[in-house]
C-alpha cells in the first residue's frame, strides 16, 4: 500500500501520444490511403499544401488529446488540483483549509498597580514597527493590585505572514488605554498559514479513511494533524508507554514547530472527539541531530564543454539531498544519497568529507549546522 499520496503512480491517458507521433500518422495514412485510391506512390514533402493542412490539423487535434489527459488527471487524487481536487475531498467529506492569521500571547503591563480593574477590550491592537498588527481575540482585565495580564492575539490579515517575530518585538500599542505603559509579545508568533495547497489538501484526503476511527492507528493521529493544521509536513506517532502517545511534527520546508503551534495541536488532539478516552496525548518537535555537508567533486573531460551548466546542476543537486535529508523525522543521516544525486546531476566522482552516515532515532529529525561547502576539482579523464 503506498505510504504518500506522493508514492501512487501516475497515470498516462493518451499512451504517451506526442505532436511529432500525431503529425507522422496522420500524413502516413494520407499517403496511404491516397496511393490506395490513385494507384500511385506519394511522398508529402513539408511545402506541400496537404502536408501544411494536416500540420495544422494536427495541432489542434493534440490540443484534444491534451484536454483528455488533463480531464482524466482532475479524477486521480494523485494528479487532481485546483477546484476539482475540492470535489474529490468533498467525497471524502474533506475540505480545504482556510488561510489563517497567526497567533501570539501579549502581555499588557501597567506604570504602576491600581485599585481598580483596568480593561483590555477584545481588539486592541498593538504591532511591530507597524509591520503587522496583532490584536487581542478576547477580552481582559488587569486585577486591583496587579501589574499586568496576558492575552490571546491574532494577526489581523490572514497568512503566514505574521509568523516568526521573535518574543518581545510587538512593542507598539496602537490603541492607546489608560495606565497601561507597555505590551510585548510573550512567545514567538506562528500558526499563519496560506489557503491550503493541493499538495497538501491531496495528502490529507488520502488520510482522510483513517480518521473515519477514533480507536488511535498511527494515520488516524497524522491525518487529525494536517486536518487542524495545513502548514504540518511530517507526522511521526510514537507510543513509548501504553496509554501514552508523543506525536512529533514538522512544518513546511522542514522546521521545527514553535511553541504556540504545539499547544495549539496539543489542545486539539486531546478532544474526546479525537483522541480515544484510553489515551494520554502530547505533541513535541523532533530532537535534532546536527550534520554539516562538505564535498569535492570533478567532472568527465569529455563533458568540459557543459562545465558551467553541470557545476550550477551539482550545486542544486546538493540543496536537493538537505531538503531530502531533512524532509522526514526519523530519516537517517544517508552520505550515499548525496553521492547518488551528485552523480546523477553530473559528477564523474566525488569525495564526502561530510556527513558520516548515521543512523538517528524515529523521533530525531538531522539538522544542518552550516552553509554547505561544495568544492569544484575540475574535470579529469572519462
Amino acid at each position: 500500500m503506498p505510504g504518500s499520496v506522493k508514492d501512487i503512480p501516475k497515470v498516462d491517458f493518451i499512451d504517451g501520444m506526442t505532436l511529432e507521433q500525431l503529425e507522422s500518422g496522420m500524413k502516413s495514412r494520407y499517403e496511404q490511403k491516397k496511393e490506395e485510391l490513385t494507384g500511385y506512390p506519394v511522398s508529402m514533402q513539408p511545402a506541400d499544401e496537404s502536408s501544411l493542412i494536416l500540420n495544422a490539423c494536427a495541432v489542434y487535434m493534440f490540443q484534444g488529446f491534451q484536454f483528455v489527459q488533463r480531464a482524466g488527471e482532475q479524477n486521480m487524487l494523485g494528479m487532481s488540483y485546483g477546484n476539482a481536487l475540492d470535489q474529490l475531498g468533498a467525497i471524502a467529506g474533506v475540505t480545504r483549509k482556510d488561510a489563517q492569521a497567526a497567533v501570539c500571547t501579549l502581555k499588557f503591563t501597567l506604570s504602576e498597580k491600581r485599585t481598580s480593574v483596568t480593561s483590555i477590550p477584545q481588539g486592541t491592537m498593538a504591532s511591530a514597527s507597524g509591520q503587522v498588527y496583532f490584536a487581542t481575540t478576547e477580552y481582559a482585565e488587569i486585577p486591583a493590585g496587579q501589574l499586568s495580564v496576558e492575552v490571546p492575539a491574532a494577526c489581523t490579515v490572514t497568512g503566514e505572514v505574521g509568523n516568526g517575530y521573535a518574543v518581545g518585538t510587538i512593542t507598539t500599542m496602537i490603541d492607546r488605554i489608560g495606565y497601561v505603559e507597555s505590551v510585548t509579545n510573550v512567545n514567538s508568533t506562528a500558526g499563519g498559514a496560506d489557503i491550503e495547497s493541493d499538495e497538501s489538501l491531496a495528502d490529507k484526503i488520502f488520510l482522510a479513511p483513517s480518521g473515519f476511527s477514533v480507536a488511535g492507528p498511527t494515520d488516524a493521529y497524522a491525518y487529525f494533524c494536517k486536518a487542524h493544521n495545513s502548514q504540518i509536513d511530517d507526522v511521526y506517532v510514537d507510543s513509548p508507554t501504553p496509554g501514552s502517545v508523543v506525536v512529533y511534527i514538522t512544518m513546511e520546508g522542514s522546521k521545527l514547530p514553535e511553541e504556540a503551534v504545539i499547544e495549539d495541536l496539543e489542545e486539539y488532539l486531546k478532544n474526546d472527539q479525537v483522541r480515544p478516552l484510553t489515551d494520554n496525548v502530547s505533541v513535541s518537535a523532533p530532537q535534532t541531530v546536527d550534520y554539516s555537508v562538505s564535498v569535492k567533486y570533478w567532472i568527465n573531460r569529455s563533458s568540459a564543454g557543459q562545465a558551467a551548466a553541470l557545476q550550477e546542476d551539482i550545486e542544486a543537486a546538493v540543496q536537493s539531498y538537505i531538503e531530502w535529508q531533512q524532509a522526514k523525522i526519523g530519516r537517517d543521516i544517508n552520505p550515499d544519497q548525496l553521492i547518488q544525486m551528485m552523480v546523477a546531476a553530473g559528477a564523474k566522482r566525488v569525495e564526502i568529507t561530510a556527513p558520516a552516515f548515521k543512523s538517528i532515532q524515529k523521533t530525531q529529525i538531522p539538522a544542518i549546522t552550516d552553509e554547505a561547502t561544495v568544492t569544484y576539482g575540475g574535470v579529469e579523464d572519462d
